[in-house]
């Protein structure tokens, strides 16, 4: 049993692994062979999921599968190309955002989930990815918005006395 869970998580640990060692190669990769990737790793993500007779990466996601890899790969390609050639002025503020809160957002996500799959179920994958991603973002928002005034009303107290 031991043993099971050990290779269990030395093969999850390896497999995440490769996306995170990819990720950074990656990110020095030149435009053009980042497009090359990009169409590779999706054309990947189009073939494997004809072969499984649908697109659900959360299914191929423990242990992470070939699907799931390539899904991850091709939204890290394709997020540092909009990077390079989109200039939003609200952009550094929702990246520093989400990097700042990333533990959070993934906690408040992991809840939506659990709670989705005891108590209600969305079959349209899209429309629950955005489900998600909204609901964790919001949340993270107004815990910090609590955490602030909280913070705020602490520090006063404790200078007014």
């Amino acid at each position: 049993m031991i043993q099971l869970a050990a290779e269990a998580t030395i093969l999850d640990f390896m497999a995440y692994g490769i996306i995170a060692v990819c990720s950074f190669l990656l990110y020095h990769f030149s435009d053009k062979k980042l497009l090359v990737s990009i169409g590779g790793l999706a054309a990947g993500v189009i073939g494997i999921s004809f072969y499984n007779r649908g697109f659900d990466p959360n299914g191929f996601k423990y242990p992470p599968e070939l699907l799931y890899i390539f899904w991850g790969l091709f939204l890290v390609a394709l997020s540092y190309y909009i990077l390079r050639k989109v200039r939003i002025v609200k952009l550094p503020g929702i990246v520093k955002f989400i990097s700042a809160n990333s533990l959070w957002i993934y906690f408040w996500h992991a809840m939506l989930l659990v709670l989705e799959r005891n108590y209600f179920s969305i079959n349209n994958w899209a429309l629950n990815w955005c489900i998600v991603v909204l609901y964790s973002l919001g949340m993270c928002h107004i815990q910090n918005a609590i955490l602030k005034y909280a913070n705020f009303h602490i520090n006063k107290t404790t200078q007014s006395t």
